[in-house]
């Protein structure tokens, strides 16, 4: 039974929620005198002082000023849902009201982000909320082809003698994988009283420090490197890493 429980597999992944994602609505109106198919005379005065304005400035200050003026208008929106569930509380149930209060700091949580991207003049921002019914939802970064930024939970799994599945963690952050390794071991001796005899991950669980987590505790390890492999580093046997792979 010991032997059973002795390998174990650790891997990270995302847990993909199914969201809908409203469209930006600035739409920036460009004008330009060239694509006019009509001779105009240059010597026109008009002409020259519409060609001399910078446009995409004017533009620019014009969406900043709709956005704020947007902002101000949701404010008072929200406060007066607040003021009518007020007025009319005894008509209004306890978990209505609460759920009211929560999309309302959620709203206004928006409103002040996006206030102050327009102040710093940004377009980024920790913990920026990207989904209003689900505000603890981070955009994550992957790299990968097929989608290059997914969202939801990041779930943190080991497979213990290559059947017993479990969970060592749950995270709406792009936490690094490297991080896996420790939880997946805090785990595994929770759960059976000892550590396994070896481990098992992919190139994302790589690091100089979990390697050496590995060797003192005396784990085989099975963590894969990232590009060429050390000349100092304590592989498994050939046929041992044959098997785990």
């Amino acid at each position: 039974m010991h032997g059973f429980l002795g390998k174990c597999e650790c891997s990270a992944t995302h847990n993909p929620i199914h969201m809908k994602y409203s469209q930006n609505t600035a739409q920036e109106t460009m004008f330009s005198f060239d694509l006019i198919k009509v001779e105009l005379p240059k010597e026109n005065e008009l002409i020259r002082m519409a060609q001399e304005i910078d446009w995409d400035a004017m533009i620019e200050k014009e969406i900043v000023r709709m956005n704020r003026r947007l902002i101000r208008l949701g404010k008072r929106m929200m406060n007066k849902v607040l003021s009518t569930m007020e007025e009319h509380r005894k008509e209004v149930s306890v978990k209505l009201r609460k759920n009211i209060r929560k999309v309302v700091r959620t709203a206004k949580e928006i409103l002040r982000q996006q206030a102050e991207m327009i102040r710093s003049k940004t377009r980024r921002m920790k913990d920026r909320i990207v989904s209003f019914h689900e505000p603890l939802v981070r955009p994550i970064f992957r790299g990968k082809d097929s989608c290059g930024t997914e969202f939801g939970p990041k779930l943190r799994v080991s497979v213990v003698g290559g059947s017993l599945i479990q969970s060592s963690g749950v995270s709406n952050d792009n936490t690094s994988d490297t991080k896996m390794v420790r939880a997946c071991l805090k785990t595994h001796r929770r759960t059976f009283g000892h550590d396994p005899t070896e481990l098992i991950a992919d190139r994302g669980a790589h690091s100089p420090k979990n390697h050496a987590l590995l060797k003192r505790k005396g784990i085989t390890d099975g963590i894969q490197y990232r590009g060429r492999i050390p000349h100092h580093a304590s592989l498994a046997p050939p046929a041992t890493l044959r098997r785990m792979y």
